[in-house]
């Protein structure tokens, strides 16, 4: 990656910290978190962090390496855009099954997963150009 290129590296370094520290939290206080979400059990929850966790080592992987590749960082562009999209349909469709605390979790974590996106497409607009 071009040095000269912070914007992507910077995003996808934060993105990988909240990614990483989200699933952390949502281990360790999986019961609490399914309890919001009106859950019976937590292993939905689970699962989630386990996914996350996989995202944040391939976006770890990603910053360690510095290797970007287009398919790689769109797919990640996509996927946070995906989880924005879900985070709406499911404020939508359950606001009256979760707790406020639940609402407000949901609703700041997908801000600050799209401002992710917008650094990241920014950043690779800016990494593409460089490129060129």
């Amino acid at each position: 990656m071009n040095t000269k290129n912070n914007l992507l590296l910077q995003a996808l370094k934060l993105n990988t910290l909240f990614s990483g520290l989200s699933a952390l939290l949502m281990i360790v206080t999986g019961n609490w978190v399914a309890e919001q979400f009106s859950l019976d059990s937590a292993i939905l929850i689970y699962i989630v962090s386990g996914c996350l966790t996989v995202f944040a080592l391939l976006l770890g992987n990603i910053v360690r390496t510095k290797n970007i590749r287009t398919a790689e960082i769109v797919t990640i562009i996509i996927a946070d855009i995906i989880w924005v999209i879900a985070s709406i349909i499911l404020i939508v469709l359950f606001y009256t099954k979760i707790t406020p605390i639940a609402l407000i979790l949901v609703s700041l974590v997908a801000v600050i997963v799209f401002v992710f996106a917008v650094m990241q497409i920014q950043g690779f607009k800016q990494y593409r150009k460089v490129k060129d």
